[in-house]
């Protein structure tokens, strides 16, 4: 399998390729905001717009006021699966919805069992990735 070479030759390792993959997605997900104790402050209905091995990218209304979260959807088979999440950032987008960046906090298979489960339920989904904005435009 070829992965592209660095200027030293040297291969990228295949674990280090997958990690940068993002695969557009359109699901439905929540965002708890949670404090270092775990407790849960508020929480944000958002639509995951971006997937990878180490992280998402969800547009929600409401700012996230942690930077600590716990995010959760429901699979195909109807089974909640969550894991925890570090906000890396946020930017306001012209529309009035919020764009956050969020890193995985799980282990590396936790990670990965995630993401492959959101790509899962937008497959299914039959819907191509767009925005909330879109979906409220129609």
């Amino acid at each position: 399998m070829g992965f592209p070479a660095t200027s030293s030759n040297n291969l990228i390792s295949e674990e280090k390729a997958l990690k940068h993959i993002t695969i557009p997605i359109s699901v439905p997900i929540s965002c708890a905001a949670i404090d270092d104790k775990n407790n849960s402050l508020n929480l944000r209905m958002s639509v995951a717009t971006k997937v990878s091995a180490s992280g998402i990218t969800l547009e929600v209304y409401r700012e996230i006021d942690s930077d600590l979260v716990l995010l959760s959807f429901v699979d195909v088979i109807d089974r909640s699966l969550e894991l925890k999440g570090k906000v890396v950032s946020s930017t306001k987008m012209e529309s009035g919805a919020f764009n956050v960046e969020i890193s995985f906090q799980g282990s590396r298979d936790e990670n990965i069992e995630f993401a492959k489960h959101l790509v899962i339920v937008n497959n299914r989904s039959g819907q191509k990735p767009e925005t909330i904005i879109d979906r409220r435009l129609n």
